[in-house]
């Protein structure tokens, strides 16, 4: 499974909107397109993440030399994200990679473990997070930052908003990205790359886990 390139240029450009950076991310820049890719394949290795690798990743964002100190509370909850990723297989319920993928990046704008650029390397991890989960990266839209800003303020809003994210593209059963081209409320049409191949997909769980969320934020 793996995101053509226009959706992760796609992924780093609106990325580095929300952060109000002027940077145009195209295929020739092979820094901030190849630390993705690199943060994407760890995930689909399996691969645990590390203080280490969220400081080298905010480095290479910058391009700046890795700053000598985070807080143990970063520490703290990557052993807790490794430990409940390993026990979350791929193609999991909807609702369970939803709720996760929110919850840790929720606590990780909490913990605000940079001097700047939290958000860019925040977005990296849930990058991560999704690609270990088996589904396609978040594109998360500069258009969308007053939702962003509601869930960074409030976890079950990150929830119900990042439980919207997830429909907007799959995989089909051979690893290809499908984009969603028509909502009807409970299921979605999605279709390939090739325009021809049509996939419709229901949401009957991730939307009762959505709604469970909002009666607890009442």
């Amino acid at each position: 499974m793996a995101e053509p390139l226009d959706h992760l240029l796609q992924f780093l450009n609106e990325s580095n909107a929300l952060d109000d950076a002027s940077e145009k991310v195209d295929a020739g820049d092979h820094d901030h397109v190849s630390l993705l890719s690199d943060v994407l394949d760890m995930a689909r290795r399996r691969e645990p993440v590390a203080v280490a690798d969220l400081v080298q990743w905010h480095s290479r964002i910058l391009r700046e030399p890795e700053v000598a100190s985070v807080p143990q509370s970063l520490r703290e909850m990557l052993q807790r994200l490794n430990a409940e990723l390993a026990r979350l297989e791929r193609l999991a319920p909807a609702a369970d990679v939803a709720r996760s993928l929110a919850d840790h990046l929720y606590t990780f704008h909490a913990i605000h473990a940079f001097p700047r650029s939290n958000g860019r390397v925040g977005r990296l991890l849930a990058g991560y997070i999704a690609a270990w989960a088996g589904v396609p990266i978040l594109v998360f839209r500069r258009a969308e930052r007053d939702d962003l800003s509601k869930g960074i303020q409030d976890k079950l809003a990150m929830r119900c908003y990042v439980a919207a994210k997830l429909r907007e593209a799959i995989f089909d059963r051979s690893g290809n990205l499908m984009r969603r081209t028509e909502a009807y409320g409970s299921a979605d049409r999605y279709r390939g790359q090739d325009g021809a191949s049509s996939v419709l997909m229901e949401w009957h769980d991730l939307l009762d886990a959505v709604d469970e969320w909002r009666r607890q934020g009442v």
